[in-house]
């Protein structure tokens, strides 16, 4: 037995609360993330153009800077005379 796909957005709103009743909302959550981790990562691996990181921005050392930034200090309190 199979069914035709939901076309609406109407009809797929009216349909997600009886969904999440049969299935479970955090059930849904893990799927989605198995297909992506299973599915969705390897399409994106294997997409083309895959391309590479040019080799200058790749082979300089980072060097972190010399000196911490420093907070900004609070004003000094107006001197009175």
């Amino acid at each position: 037995m199979e069914t035709e796909p939901i076309k609406t957005l109407q009809d797929k709103w009216r349909l997600l609360p009886h969904f999440l009743a049969m299935r479970g909302l955090m059930k849904q959550h893990i799927d989605s993330f198995d297909y992506f981790v299973q599915t969705d990562i390897k399409n994106i691996v294997n997409a083309a153009p895959n391309r590479e990181v040019p080799k200058p921005l790749i082979s300089q050392p980072w060097h972190p800077p010399s000196k911490p930034p420093q907070p900004p200090q609070p004003p000094s309190p107006a001197r009175q005379t």
